[in-house]
């Protein structure tokens, strides 16, 4: 978290570009943030789509 800007910045460099390995990025953010980030931004993977929702967003809720 940067302490001027108030900005949560995670950067992970993996082998592939999978569910997986934006998931573990996306889980690092929520560690450091403790919340949901209002903003994301990307290179546009299709993969992060998925992963953002599946780390933030519970489907079993009613």
């Amino acid at each position: 978290m940067d302490e001027r800007t108030g900005f949560c910045l995670v950067s992970i460099i993996t082998k592939t570009r999978e569910i997986g390995d934006a998931r573990k990025a996306f889980k690092k953010s929520k560690e450091v943030g403790n919340r949901k980030s209002r903003l994301m931004v990307t290179d546009g993977l299709h993969s992060y789509k998925k992963a953002l929702n599946s780390e933030f967003y519970d489907h079993h809720r009613a």
